[in-house]
Formats: structure tokens, sequence, C-alpha cells
């Protein structure tokens, strides 16, 4: 007879994998990282692993993805708070979003390594068509209530929001680099005119004045210089989003 699957026991062990191996990547980095790593810590066999991810490649997938959901589902709740208008709705999104990430700095330093290393393009484009999607809906969704009541200028948009994305995307490329190529304080510098250079095409994109308006903040951005404190604290699986 074979065995009922258990679901939530399933997705617990996958879970558990995941979270050492943001712990072993953190710490030794994806290239550093073995599978027997994994194992030791686990206590667990090949046959186990494999039961969950198909290769190493597959498991930094499923730590990336896993990470992406649960920031993508505390910003597409930002869309439902009420009385905060459209701008408010897009700071608080930029806010969190940076946050969020440094307050997983080590972890996010070196999956931003591992991504952006030869090798693992297709990876980062799975990953990133995937936030695509999902923050083109979001933004849209706040560029249409922005129009409506009166703080954004532009005449379609239902359309702006893959676009918008397209930039932020590109900002996050030139700022890896930036970030993975520092030296000492050199990239304060460099980091401070690609913020505003960004802020400046995405007022530009909903047609509102530059000065004044940043929805990148620099301050937050340059915290990437500082070296890191503390370990990341791993976050059980959010709740999927539905719709």
């Amino acid at each position: 007879m074979a065995r009922t699957l258990d679901p939530d026991a399933h997705a617990q062990r996958r879970q558990a994998f995941l979270e050492v191996a943001a712990q072993v990547i953190e710490r030794k980095g994806y290239e550093g990282m073995t599978i027997q790593d994994i194992l030791n810590t686990m206590q667990a066999s090949k046959g186990a692993f494999y039961h969950y991810f198909d290769s190493k490649e597959a498991l930094l997938e499923g730590l990336v993805e896993h990470v992406v959901e649960f920031t993508l589902t505390r910003l597409e709740a930002v869309t439902t708070v009420p009385h905060l208008t459209a701008p408010e709705k897009l700071r608080r999104i930029f806010s969190q979003s940076n946050q969020r990430k440094l307050e997983q700095k080590g972890l996010m330093l070196a999956l931003g390594k591992a991504l952006h290393a030869e090798g693992n393009g297709v990876i980062k484009e799975r990953v990133q068509s995937r936030v695509r999607h999902r923050m083109a809906n979001l933004l849209s969704t706040i560029v249409a209530q922005g129009v409506t009541e009166g703080a954004f200028r532009l005449p379609y948009p239902e359309h702006v929001g893959r676009p918008l994305v397209a930039v932020l995307q590109e900002f996050e490329s030139i700022f890896w680099d930036v970030v993975m190529n520092a030296r000492g304080t050199e990239p304060k510098a460099r980091i401070t005119d690609v913020v505003d250079a960004y802020n400046d095409v995405l007022a530009r994109m909903l047609g509102i004045q530059a000065q004044g308006f940043a929805l990148i903040d620099a301050d937050q951005v340059s915290l990437w210089g500082e070296p890191q404190t503390d370990h990341t604290k791993w976050e059980p699986e959010p709740k999927l989003s539905h719709g």
C-alpha cells in the first residue's frame, strides 16, 4: 500500500531544509555550501533531500522564492490599508521592502551574490518574472488610486505597473553591482547619485514634480555599506495570497 502524504508535514520538512540552507548560505556563501552541509545539520539522508529538491540549484531557487513570497505578501497587504493616500502607500511599500531586506542583510547579500553569479541567470530570471507580475499588479492598483485622487498625472495608469517594475529591477541590478564591488566607503556617493537619478525617473513616470519626491530612501539604502551585526532570523512560510 502506498504511503499517504501529509501535506502539512511535507511542507514543514521542506521549510526545515530551507531554514538550514539560509543559515549555511549566510555563513559560507552559496558557492561554499554543499548538500552535505545541509544533510549534516539536518541529520538527513541524501534520499530525504532529493525528495524535496532536485539539486543544489533547486534549493537556492526555493529559498529565494520563500524570501520573495514573504515580502510580497506583506507589501500586497498595504494596498488594503484604509485611509492611506496612494503616495503614502507607495512610500510605505518602498520603505517596508527596503527595511525587510536590511533585516535580512547577511542572507540577502549572500543570495544577491549567488543570483548574480555566472550560471545562475536562469534562476534569477524565473524569480524576477514572478516578481514582475505581482509587483506590476500591486503598483498599477496604487497608481490608479493616485490618479483618481489627483496625486498622479498620467493617461494610462493601468499599464504603468510593468514599466515601473522594470525601472526598479534595473535600479536593483545597478545597486547590487555597486554593493558587490564596494571598497570601504567608496560606494556611498555612487549610491546617492543612483538613488537620486532613479527617484527622478519614477517621479516623471508618475507625472509629478521630482523635487521633494523620493520613493527610494538614499539613507536607508546606504545602510548596506555598514557592517552586519546579526544573523538573519528565519521567518515561517507566509500565507499565500489569492486572486
